[in-house]
């Protein structure tokens, strides 16, 4: 896929499905960051709702990687998969949609090299 279109299909769908939350530095300890927590690792957390009623979708399989490896995330009865790792600008993915859900038409976003939060609303399946 040509960079021009893919640049196009993520705008698009960020503005259908997706709002980006608040970025914070890593290096910054807020008052959420126990003192066991490594102050040199990042959070990143998606959040996948439902578009007909707003509720957290559970089961959404996320992927955070890097180019040599990745890591499964399950989001929980929230909606929520949380991922700390090494700062990174990680290629997000959602492998696998709960049923009765659609996977999105664009799949898979970066983060940036610090904590960020992913808001996404999956629709549910057609009938």
């Amino acid at each position: 896929m040509g960079m021009r279109k893919l640049i196009r299909n993520l705008c698009v769908f960020f503005a259908l499905v997706m709002t980006l939350g608040c970025l914070t530095c890593c290096a910054s300890k807020s008052s959420s960051v126990s003192e066991s927590e490594d102050p040199s690792k990042c959070t990143y957390t998606v959040i996948v709702t439902s578009l007909e009623n707003g509720e957290g979708i559970e089961g959404v399989i996320i992927n955070f990687c890097t180019d040599s490896i990745c890591v499964p995330v399950t989001t929980d009865e929230d909606g929520t998969a949380v991922f700390t790792g090494d700062p990174y600008k990680y290629h997000v993915q959602i492998i696998k949609c709960p049923e009765g859900f659609e996977m999105p038409e664009e799949s898979d976003w970066y983060t940036e090299e610090k904590p960020e939060t992913f808001n996404i609303i999956l629709a549910a399946v057609k009938e």
